[in-house]
């Protein structure tokens, strides 16, 4: 990793952290909402998930894709099958890739049989999946988004086809993204800056995970 270019990055991100952080916050508050409220043997498991996932805004929702709401639609209407989905992919003694591929291939299977006439997307894509591993594991997983990961290679390491790689795709950046949250942490000024602007109902993100996505984030959409 290029360790000059990423603290390029950082100095411009802290450099407009002020100006970005009140729309970039909800990524802390949609953490904590899921840790609050997240219990996969709920007696009510839809209800419960969707209070989970209620705070998360574009991450699960955004132009013409509609992931919280179809994985919400499953659970009303397969409500132990999903529970067991999120229960595996949560499994951490099992391969990350493996318990990723099993969840998008069971979310397949849930999708075949809601949506009888084949006319809707299920929506579920490895950023989706990772989504929902950083929402359970905030300090150990991130969000893996293709296009976003990718610069990130591009500007910190260098060019790699990230689409074709499928789940793999995801650890790569999480390896990645480690790199890069280490350095995070060690950045007094950046934490203090971070600290400042949590409220109440924000997760505490003391490993700098989340900040780690939001610095992506921002290369991708502000940083020239």
């Amino acid at each position: 990793m290029d360790n000059l270019k990423l603290e390029e990055l950082i100095r411009e991100y802290k450099k407009d952290f002020n100006d970005i952080i009140p729309n970039e916050i909800y990524k802390w508050k949609a953490v904590k909402c899921f840790q609050d409220n997240w219990d996969v043997d709920s007696d009510d498991f839809p209800t419960m998930l969707k209070l989970s996932l209620s705070k998360t805004k574009n991450l699960l929702a955004f132009i013409n894709n509609f992931p919280r709401r179809m994985i919400n639609n499953y659970a009303n209407s397969f409500s132990e099958e999903v529970r067991v989905l999120f229960k595996n992919l949560y499994d951490e003694t099992q391969d990350l890739v493996m318990r990723i591929e099993s969840f998008r291939k069971g979310i397949e299977s849930v999708h075949a049989k809601w949506d009888s006439e084949g006319n809707k997307n299920h929506y579920q894509t490895y950023n989706v999946i990772s989504t929902y591993l950083w929402l359970r594991f905030p300090d150990k997983y991130y969000i893996y988004k293709p296009s976003i990961a990718q610069e990130m290679f591009e500007r910190l390491v260098g060019k790699i086809k990230l689409r074709s790689l499928g789940a793999e795709a995801v650890v790569k950046t999480y390896k990645l993204y480690d790199e890069i949250s280490d350095v995070l942490v060690k950045d007094a000024e950046l934490r203090e800056m971070l600290e400042k602007s949590m409220t109440a109902d924000c997760y505490q993100d003391l490993d700098m995970k989340t900040a780690t996505v939001d610095l992506a984030y921002y290369v991708n959409s502000s940083y020239v």
